[in-house]
């Protein structure tokens, strides 16, 4: 090999080396702004900051502005809500669940909830009829639901199973008819999500004035997301007996369905078209199940301590 072919060989070496490092450069780069950029996706997708605290004000403050009314009677909101709840597979969801009530029996059940979206913190509701007659339901004076037809079909419990005497037992009994159910919800795509029934009644209560001499609702939930509601009744006839009847009420507008002992006793549709209501919009708000957005955006968080 001659000088000059050495040269050549160090000027090749040499621009190699270059065109390595170069391509070093543009590697580092290139992920640079590929992270800069998931960065930047990340923080779009992102939801504005609330603390807990914060959003269970604007629960509490968003429930206080609904008025209730059915057969004339306006119903009455407990104070506090019957529980906080968070969904963790389902977009982080967090909400609350709130109950009205009539001469102490739930009329109406309503979660208040939040996800995160690129837009930031949406909310919903999602009101639920228990009651036994057409309901209106206003918010900040403007009707946003109005089921005409009851929310609940009573069925007696069978084999019947006489309600005992104190408090104490007939919640032990409740508890023992409860966990003869289980319930399923029918997720797009054929996913199948077997729903945990949550032993502790979300609610307690009794009505005199509606012959109820004991009842409670219990919830089949994911995570603790309320998906199927449970109600069991003590109920008084005109004659006097009383016997536990049951009834079921949906809470996501997937399709549903609720077993007793192996069972069927109660399914219900998937309502895809719920995914995406306003508030008032027909004919959906006219249905014993409702969901819509919450038309204003959420105040700012400093505006809920």
């Amino acid at each position: 090999m001659n000088a000059n072919d050495g040269t050549t060989c160090n000027r090749i070496e040499s621009q190699k080396s270059i065109c390595e490092e170069t391509m070093q450069m543009v590697v580092v780069a290139c992920l640079s702004v590929l992270l800069s950029g998931s960065s930047a996706l990340a923080q779009k997708a992102s939801v504005e900051t609330y603390t807990a605290e914060e959003l269970q004000q604007h629960f509490l403050n968003v429930a206080g502005n609904y008025k209730m009314v059915v057969d004339q009677t306006q119903l009455k909101l407990r104070p506090q809500p019957l529980m906080y709840w968070q969904n963790p597979v389902r977009k982080q969801e967090q909400g609350a669940l709130f109950a009205w009530l009539k001469n102490g029996r739930p009329a109406a059940m309503g979660s208040i909830f939040t996800y995160g979206a690129d837009e930031g913190t949406v909310c919903r509701h999602e009101m639920i009829s228990l009651a036994d007659a057409p309901l209106e339901s206003r918010l900040n004076g403007v009707v946003v639901w109005a089921p005409d037809t009851p929310g609940l079909k009573w069925q007696p419990v069978i084999p019947s199973i006489s309600p005992a005497i104190t408090p104490t037992r007939r919640l032990t009994q409740m508890r023992s008819i409860a966990r003869s159910f289980d319930g399923l919800l029918y997720e797009p795509g054929g996913q199948i999500s077997k729903l945990t029934l949550i032993p502790q009644p979300v609610l307690r209560y009794e009505s005199p004035e509606a012959g109820v001499v004991d009842g409670a609702v219990f919830s089949l939930a994911v995570a603790t997301d309320p998906e199927i509601f449970l109600v069991l009744e003590a109920q008084k006839d005109n004659t006097g007996k009383v016997d536990w009847h049951f009834a079921t009420a949906r809470s996501h507008f997937y399709a549903l369905e609720l077993n007793r002992n192996g069972e069927r006793v109660w399914q219900v549709e998937s309502v895809p078209e719920l995914l995406l209501t306003d508030a008032a919009q027909k004919p959906w708000m006219n249905a014993p199940y409702f969901i819509f957005f919450e038309s204003q955006p959420l105040p700012a968080p400093e505006t809920l301590r």
